[in-house]
């Protein structure tokens, strides 16, 4: 059985580390098998369903002011259980550091994946590591364009879609109704969002949206889903403004496919991404979103996703989503598909990429569909 490592920050229910769930639980776990190392010292979300699954769990020091000691333990665990493929997720070059650990410790097939397409704090030392980064690695992926040129700039990549378990997006009408039950909900509308509670999300942002939404449906209701930094900050800023009884905060859950059938409409107006899991998954529900012009285009899968700019200002902001909530509902999944999205497919590619990974003793330009 061939064993690949997949070096991520934690495995909580954010979008990359549901996008690599997704992959594992479509693998056919008889030759290929994840193992996880974790930069944190706390369990994650997704720790027990990988242990499951059978996979094993590495904690390593957390980085930042740990990274010397974080890089050694990496190289030390790469040398003791002998991985020759190592997978790195991340979202700017940095993941040099990491890799190169890996490369020290006798890993052989080196993969970068981005996720993201900018950010803003680390732009000078993404620089200095691009070309480090592209040099060391055999495999350079992303999942998309704007991400893959934010990484490689003008080298080579591939992009590997986020993709998804279109069987659990089918909209569903019935399931719709008991979500809309189960969150004690009438006829009112329902604004949903779902992502990490993080400055890049633009939370607050969202609160601004939906006071003005309460002017023009003052019985709607907001969700938001997530984990995150922000978090607390979130809910107190909501809790000091006029939205009390209409937003719900329940965390981190495990069924956003039905929350979103759930929805009425689903806004992001993040400051940037890669290319979102979670519009992957809006869309294929068929549920209209509004997000920010920030997003790449490549994010438009179906007509029922919509842009506007953030200059534009709640209101306006406000206005549109009232008009998108009111469409109609059909499932999308079958666009979906066709636009490469099925997580079945996707994981067939990548485990064609690890089965010939150790086989492959000059990086080739480009993964082509064909070879794939």
């Amino acid at each position: 059985m061939l064993r690949v490592l997949q070096v991520v920050d934690r495995m909580d229910r954010a979008g990359q580390e549901t996008f690599i769930m997704n992959v594992y639980r479509h693998l056919d776990r008889s030759s290929i098998q994840f193992d996880f190392v974790e930069f944190t010292d706390t369990p994650a979300d997704y720790d027990p369903e990988i242990t499951n699954l059978g996979g094993r769990i590495y904690r390593l020091p957390p980085k930042g002011k740990q990274l010397l000691a974080s890089m050694k333990a990496l190289r030390t665990l790469v040398a003791e259980q002998g991985y020759k493929i190592v997978h790195r997720h991340y979202s700017n070059s940095t993941m040099y550091f990491e890799l190169l650990a890996a490369r020290q410790g006798g890993a052989d097939c080196l993969i970068a994946h981005s996720h993201n397409s900018t950010q803003f704090n680390t732009k000078l030392l993404h620089q200095l590591c691009r070309n480090p980064l592209y040099r060391i690695t055999r495999w350079h992926l992303a999942c998309s364009e704007a991400a893959g040129l934010w990484m490689f700039g003008n080298h080579p990549f591939d992009i590997i879609p986020n993709g998804i378990d279109l069987e659990l997006y089918h909209f569903d009408a019935q399931k719709r109704a008991a979500k809309r039950l189960e969150l004690g909900l009438g006829p009112e509308l329902l604004i949903g969002h779902v992502g990490r509670f993080t400055t890049v999300k633009n939370q607050a942002f969202i609160l601004s949206v939906f006071q003005r939404f309460l002017e023009l449906e003052p019985s709607a209701q907001l969700l938001l889903v997530g984990e995150g930094e922000d978090r607390d900050d979130i809910t107190s800023l909501a809790q000091s403004m006029p939205l009390k009884g209409h937003v719900i905060i329940p965390g981190s859950r495990s069924d956003v496919p039905d929350l979103m059938m759930a929805m009425d409409a689903f806004i992001m107006p993040s400051l940037y991404e890669g290319l979102p899991l979670t519009l992957v998954e809006a869309q294929a529900t068929g549920l209209p979103c509004l997000v920010a012009d920030t997003i790449s285009q490549e994010a438009k899968l179906t007509d029922k996703l919509s842009y506007m700019s953030l200059q534009e200002g709640p209101q306006i902001w406000a206005g549109q989503l009232r008009q998108l909530a009111r469409q109609p509902r059909l499932d999308q999944t079958e666009a979906i598909r066709r636009a490469g999205y099925d997580i079945k497919e996707v994981s067939q590619r990548l485990t064609y990429l690890y089965l010939n990974a150790k086989e492959q003793s000059d990086r080739p330009a480009s993964l082509t569909s064909s070879r794939f």
